[in-house]
């Protein structure tokens, strides 16, 4: 059981966060209902012109701390995935098989970049010609 002056703390504590949340959520909601109005302002064959629900305008304001840490979550175990990527790609070509590497290099790297190089040379040749 907390002491009375620990609970008082707490909850303090809770409405600076809730105070936060709302100034947010009314940053996120006064942003998404300019973005939609200037939206529904074009015209309706204007490809700017966004397909946008005005329950979207109103979900944002309680969606918008799982988009972030979603999106926290998601940067941190794509950075960990990156990492364990080069530990294990530099194993594998310090200690690996390089004989078996090098061939599967040839095999696979040499025919995509001799496509590539053939296709960035084609778009070379059309931007540098002078009318």
């Amino acid at each position: 059981m907390l002491a009375a002056g620990a609970r008082i703390y707490y909850l303090a504590y809770s409405l600076y966060c809730f105070a936060g949340y709302l100034l947010i959520s009314l940053i996120v909601w006064i942003s998404t209902g300019y973005a939609y109005f200037v939206s529904q302002g074009y015209g309706p064959d204007d490809p700017a012109r966004g397909n946008f629900d005005l329950g979207g305008v109103l979900l944002s304001g309680f969606t918008w701390p799982i988009f972030l840490l979603s999106g926290l979550v998601m940067s941190i175990i794509r950075a960990l995935l990156f990492g364990v990527f080069i530990v294990l790609f530099s194993v594998v070509l310090t200690i690996g098989q390089i004989a078996f590497l090098i061939p599967w290099l040839e095999d696979v790297a040499g025919p995509f970049g001799e496509k590539l190089l053939e296709a960035n040379s084609i778009v070379s040749r059309l931007f540098s010609r002078e009318s």
